[in-house]
């Protein structure tokens, strides 16, 4: 019998921090520096940062805090102290369940304000089926590297300033890159990170003309299917909570390639300023 992957707080927020150091280290540092980009550890855990897009809050925020020692009053003024350094009025702190040290309340406290939650989703890697969607689901070739980076910023709707996150993780070691083609036309891209029997899954954008045809299932089903080709056996990736105010296509594609929820990430907002 085969034992359950695990995909508790500790290795999951470990393996998203990975993914982001790849992030950071991919990036040059004069376009780190003009961006404000970094990933500083901090405790169990690490705070990325972009401060020069400090309204972004999926790169300004703290990973796997409280996932294996108490978070202390000590480590929440390093915190804020670490956001101010970066030109920051507040960063979104991530409370896993089971955080230890109280992190929840001790936040609450210093007046942080709850906002959408994330979900940790996983599934197993095993070859994965797909509903015809007319597209050709490719990997990136050596000579497409602009036109996917095309895509993704013209998907997510991201300022030409943030050209160098999506160039970043191009040619990294254990990253795979794919495009969905429309005959001539590319229509959506996505990627997978491999590490110690782990796939990740991101960089998930289709153009709006595109949108509800299939593409990004087909990407999915690719990229799971590869992934258990590579030797992993579980694939994750994150997704913002759907609310009724707030539908999320993402955790829908995710729910029908039958993925998981391993666990619910609480997000509060911390002012920076000294309590």
């Amino acid at each position: 019998m085969t034992p359950s992957p695990d995909v508790s707080p500790r290795v999951l927020e470990h393996l998203e921090t990975r993914v982001l150091e790849q992030l950071v280290s991919g990036a040059s540092p004069a376009e780190r520096t003009a961006l404000g980009l970094g990933l500083t550890p901090l405790a169990d855990g690490a705070l990325m940062t972009l401060g020069r897009f400090g309204m972004v809050r999926d790169f300004n925020r703290t990973l796997g805090l409280g996932t294996s020692q108490p978070v202390t009053d000590g480590v929440l003024d390093q915190l804020q102290a670490l956001g101010r350094a970066a030109g920051l009025g507040q960063v979104m702190v991530g409370v896993v369940p089971g955080a230890q040290g109280g992190l929840r309340e001790r936040l609450l406290e210093r007046g942080a304000t709850p906002v959408r939650a994330w979900l940790q989703l996983w599934r197993e890697a095993a070859a994965m089926e797909h509903a015809p969607s007319g597209l050709d689901i490719r990997a990136l070739q050596d000579d497409e590297t602009e036109t996917f980076i095309d895509v993704v910023m013209r998907g997510f709707g991201m300022p030409p300033d943030l050209r160098p996150l999506g160039t970043a993780v191009i040619g990294q070691p254990d990253w795979r890159h794919y495009l969905a083609w429309d005959g001539p036309e590319p229509v959506a891209s996505a990627s997978l990170f491999l590490s110690g029997g782990y796939g990740w899954l991101g960089n998930a954008a289709t153009l709006p003309q595109w949108r509800r045809r299939g593409a990004q299932l087909a990407l999915i089903a690719r990229r799971v299917t590869d992934a258990a080709l590579a030797g992993a056996h579980t694939v994750f990736t994150q997704v913002a909570e759907e609310l009724p105010e707030q539908p999320n296509p993402s955790e829908h594609n995710m729910r029908r390639a039958e993925f998981q929820t391993a666990y619910r990430r609480e997000h509060l907002i911390l002012p920076t300023a000294p309590p």
